[in-house]
């Protein structure tokens, strides 16, 4: 029986050390995207504009002029901090300025 009881008491020792190896791996490889970023319309909703005052490792962000009845403009991803980031220039028909800019992130 003492044999019985050291087995059991050392087998469930390893699961614990795995199961706690596992939650420590996860909590480590696991991060929110982050960033601190503002975003604007620029000059009559014909250029989104948006600078970052922080950008977490792992994210990349982009700003985004959401454009009534035509496809939003986009800027390149960026990580920098302290640097005005734009869209391109919306000229397809006047009346179809974009009525907000926002920041979207993702994984980097």
């Amino acid at each position: 029986m003492s044999s019985l009881k050291t087995r059991l008491a050392s087998s469930l020792a390893a699961t614990l050390l795995l199961v706690g190896g596992m939650v420590a791996i996860d909590n480590i490889s696991a991060s929110a995207l982050g960033s601190n970023c503002n975003a604007w319309v620029h000059t009559s909703g014909k250029q989104g504009q948006g600078k970052c005052r922080r950008v977490n490792s792992d994210t990349k962000v982009r700003v985004y002029l959401n454009i009534k009845n035509w496809p939003d403009a986009t800027s390149d991803w960026f990580h920098d901090i302290n640097r005005v980031h734009a869209t391109s220039w919306v000229t397809k028909w006047g009346s179809w300025g974009a009525s907000s800019a926002a920041i979207e992130q993702a994984s980097r």
